[in-house]
């Protein structure tokens, strides 16, 4: 009789091992910084892959640093080092160039805050282009095998329809600052029964973005994403499509082929003259298609959408504690914040709007940003869109822009009275292509905007705060299309 019980709590024991590896998660660590402009995502992403699969004893280090920093790949790039081969091969006949700027970029990176492609010095690649992503295998085999990062690059639509076939804006205007994305996938897990395949990804976005430092690996960044979000990102409803992704990334030697990023309609290699479409650069980059099942985003007052969280929320926090046991400690102490909607306004949009920036900042929204607590603190997010009316999990958020919001939210609540003084009076204003996020409450002129920069700012006026967003924005389509004389 014993024998019967031990094999049947072995057998017991054998099987729960089984389920805690199949939902167990892996994660690269690595050196994370924000960027530290609003264009240089391509600059802090690249410097953090750079860092981690590139060794100290590299010629390239010389060029590089050790640790590698952004100033340094923003030189790179002023200088018009973009494709670097293996080693500091092909460096030579721009070194003056790349000196004569350096200073200027560490002195003040923001000089050198111009769009870019990634930079990954040293190292070799291959690129999956928008038409294939890397199957739920190949990162597999990237990550948890190979120990390797994967770059991806995203462009953003001008359309708030997430399922247009169109990959890049078609509105005939200068060239945009960040049409472009980057972002790291740098962890893999397989949750529940089915093995659902989630991908940590780090988005470089980040409130104080100029003055933040790096994150050790023991605090680690980034948010656990539906494989289906890689495939079809969003970032805070704010529609996008696959560029490119660099994979089996490693050091390159003398006779490595390094290949050349797709062009985004923002590339530095458009066409800038007076006549300049975005159009002009879309023809030779491939789109990806939606999927069969995609719907559009259908955007609903505030009150819908929170009484649409409230219906899921029980299902939505089981559902959480479920994937993320093996993530977050004592996971029965996870709870929901009270969630965000979010309003994302196009660059196209906001240009157009210029006279009056307040007429985007209506009741109208797809998405909640939702926050996870643990002891009071957040420690994680996801977002809820619509798919027209079918709410859901998915798209890309930034966990230190949330959790700015949440603590916006707390430190400056709308005065006795005021008809804004509810908790869920607030919302999310979200312009990612321009770095920009705000926390707000009320309406159109009305609004109040808490800016999530240098850890947050008090209420100000909602249309003098998006008419700076709208003045930067131009000075960087200036400063973009202006001569590089310096060089």
């Amino acid at each position: 009789m014993r024998w019967s019980w031990f094999n049947l709590l072995l057998s017991l024991v054998l099987m729960t091992a089984g389920r805690v590896a199949h939902s167990q998660s892996f994660e690269i660590p690595m050196r994370l910084e924000a960027q530290r402009g609003d264009n240089l995502c391509w600059a802090a992403t690249s410097a953090a892959v750079v860092e981690k699969m590139l060794p100290l004893d590299n010629d390239a280090r010389e060029i590089l640093g050790a640790p590698v920093e952004q100033f340094r790949l923003a030189a790179l790039g002023m200088a018009g080092i973009t494709k670097p081969g293996g080693g500091s091969r092909g460096f030579d006949t721009r070194k003056s160039s790349f000196e004569g700027v350096l200073p200027q970029c560490e002195e003040d990176i923001s000089d050198c805050d111009l769009p870019g492609q990634p930079l990954l010095f040293g190292l070799t690649f291959k690129l999956r282009g928008s038409d294939k992503s890397l199957s739920p295998e190949e990162l597999k085999s990237e990550i948890v095998d190979f120990k390797r990062p994967v770059l991806m690059t995203i462009i953003y639509t001008s359309k708030q329809d997430c399922v247009t076939t169109e990959a890049h804006p078609t509105a005939d205007r200068s060239a945009p600052t960040a049409d472009k994305h980057a972002l790291i996938i740098f962890g893999y897990k397989e949750v529940g029964a089915r093995k659902r395949v989630k991908v940590k990804i780090w988005n470089p976005l980040a409130p104080d973005a100029r003055k933040r430092r790096s994150i050790p690996p023991s605090a680690q960044l980034g948010t656990w994403t539906n494989y289906a979000d890689y495939v079809n990102p969003s970032i805070y409803t704010r529609c996008a499509a696959r560029n490119a992704d660099a994979y089996e990334i490693k050091v390159a030697t003398r006779n490595s082929v390094v290949p050349i990023w797709p062009m985004p309609p923002s590339a530095s290699s458009a066409p800038l003259n007076d006549s300049y479409q975005i159009k002009v650069a879309t023809k030779n980059v491939v789109p990806i298609p939606p999927p069969a099942s995609s719907r559009p985003l259908n955007k609903v007052n505030f009150t819908v959408a929170r009484r649409a969280f409230e219906a899921r929320k029980e299902q939505l926090l089981s559902q959480y504690i479920a994937d993320s046991s093996t993530d977050v400690a004592a996971p029965a102490r996870v709870s929901f914040g009270e969630p965000f909607p979010i309003v994302a306004p196009t660059l196209d949009e906001l240009l157009e709007a210029r006279a009056d920036p307040a007429r985007v900042l209506t009741e109208s929204t797809s998405g909640l940003v939702v926050p996870v607590l643990q002891y009071g603190k957040v420690v994680d997010s996801f977002l809820l869109v619509n798919n027209d009316g079918d709410w859901k999990v998915g798209g890309l958020s930034s966990l230190e822009v949330d959790r700015v919001l949440v603590e916006l939210r707390t430190k400056y609540p709308a005065p006795s009275g005021h008809p804004d003084q509810q908790s869920d009076s607030f919302y999310m204003v979200a312009i990612p292509e321009a770095s920009a996020f705000f926390a707000a409450r009320g309406l159109g002129r009305n609004a109040q905007l808490m800016s999530v920069n240098d850890g947050g700012m008090s209420p100000r006026p909602g249309d003098k705060l998006l008419g700076q967003v709208i003045t930067r924005v131009e000075a960087g389509i200036a400063r973009y299309r202006a001569p590089k004389a310096s060089l």
